[in-house]
């Protein structure tokens, strides 16, 4: 299922034509409506989700009724989101709503205070960010019910543009990618080191255009609405060190881990004891680094559990705490590369880190690896891509000359004619250079699937 569908437009418009003109106790029906209507064709989703909220809410009022039941009510209910978020992995995006629904018990178990059922329930069925995110705040996004904009020509032209552009991410350039990036991630072993290479690089631009491109159409779909959700990228590749690529990159999920599971770590009883005692042997800051180490990586670790139940998953997460770990430990101040140099640098490490992402297994993975540096068999030849390739590297560049100008002078707002007109522009292009129609198999969002 994908929010490039028919059903789903027709939806966001309608919600859009009415929902800041109900009353406010009457919004989130409309949204719970929404998400039923949504998931109507797939009773199974359907019913999944529906018994995933259930749960969340019921577990959050028994600790606002029982307040000296409430650690283990609270333990109760996290215990339910993960072992559905294992046992529902790849199955409609739950990996996402797992988070927000546990950051939601992790809230009410705080404040004792459920500020409106209905609210809440409305926000975990709001069904543009349930399968690939942005990992919401339900609390923070339920207040938004009771204030939300009329509808306007400037949010209205905006939002359409974004959820254009999104659409040429996905279609004209993500999916344009895609057959190349799989046949050499699925055999390796026969393509030389050149096509392995080139398929380090078209996953990135793959994976990015793809999440990111899902993002702009929930976002602007959203905004359509009158909801704004939470950015989920900011010009990641631009980044000129591993902290800052993972402060632009899938930022609402950084922040969840951090928030939730990071800071409680670093600050409980034992790691302060840890942090004292290797203060004091090692003198300075040098000690509180090396107790923040165990934290650090138990938090990547469970990143790359999150992501799935596999060793290759896992040994991502801690490859990127180890790449961040040693710029805290090592900082290379008298290093002083030129930026353009620095954001090379990180690039092509979190290039080369994400093939233990999209491997199958962990031997695949390593198979891949030993294929980069093998300068025998089969290599890639521009001759037989297919000229679609070629449009699609030439809308790539173009989206990244453009973050780079937007990193420079600094996002702007666009006048409506304007963001009308390119808006027009990019449905154009999809029109002509899109994956879809009759011959096309279309592909589900790459995130869809955890």
């Amino acid at each position: 299922m994908s929010l490039v569908s028919l059903k789903a437009v027709c939806i966001v418009l309608c919600l859009s034509a009415v929902f800041s003109r109900l009353p406010v106790s009457y919004r989130p029906f409309a949204l719970i409506v929404s998400g039923l209507l949504f998931f109507a064709d797939s009773p199974d989703l359907l019913l999944l989700h529906s018994a995933h909220i259930l749960l969340t809410l019921i577990s959050a009022l028994l600790m606002v009724w029982y307040e000296k039941a409430g650690k283990p009510l609270l333990i109760l209910g996290i215990s339910v989101q993960c072992v559905s978020l294992f046992w529902l992995h790849g199955r409609g995006g739950f990996s996402f709503a797992a988070l927000a629904h546990i950051g939601f018990l992790l809230d009410i178990a705080r404040t004792r205070e459920l500020r409106g059922i209905a609210a809440s329930a409305s926000v975990l069925a709001y069904f543009p960010w349930l399968q690939e995110g942005p990992i919401i705040d339900v609390l923070a996004v339920s207040d938004q019910l009771s204030h939300v904009e009329s509808p306007s020509w400037a949010r209205a032209s905006r939002a359409v543009l974004r959820i254009v552009t999104g659409l040429v991410k996905k279609l004209v350039i993500a999916d344009r990618f895609a057959p190349f990036v799989n046949s050499v991630f699925s055999s390796p072993q026969v393509c030389g080191a050149g096509a392995l290479w080139l398929a380090v690089l078209a996953y990135a631009v793959q994976v990015y255009m793809d999440f990111s491109g899902c993002m702009d159409i929930v976002l602007g779909a959203s905004s359509l609405v009158g909801i704004d959700l939470p950015e989920n990228f900011r010009r990641p590749y631009l980044a000129d060190s591993f902290s800052e690529y993972w402060r632009r990159w899938h930022i609402t999920m950084g922040s969840w881990f951090k928030r939730r599971f990071f800071y409680p770590l670093v600050t409980s009883v034992p790691m302060l004891k840890l942090a004292g005692r290797l203060t004091g042997r090692s003198g300075g800051l040098s000690g509180a680094g090396m107790a923040m180490a165990v934290p650090l990586l138990l938090t990547w670790a469970l990143v790359g559990l999150w992501h799935g139940p596999a060793p290759h998953y896992v040994l991502w997460g801690i490859v990127n705490g180890l790449l961040i770990l040693s710029e805290r430990l090592f900082p290379a101040k008298r290093l002083r590369l030129p930026k353009a140099l620095r954001i090379a640098k990180t690039f092509l490490l979190m290039s080369l880190t994400r093939v233990l992402f999209r491997a199958d297994s962990l031997r695949s993975a390593l198979r891949f690896y030993a294929g980069l540096f093998r300068f025998t068999g089969g290599a890639f030849s521009p001759k037989s891509a297919s000229p679609a390739l070629f449009v699609a590297v030439f809308a790539a560049l173009l989206f990244f000359l453009n973050e780079i100008h937007t990193e420079q002078v600094g996002a702007r707002e666009i006048p409506v004619c304007r963001a009308l007109v390119l808006a027009a522009l990019g449905a154009a292009a999809v029109l002509i250079f899109g994956c879809y129609g009759p011959g096309y198999s279309p592909t589900e969002f790459y995130y869809n699937r955890f």
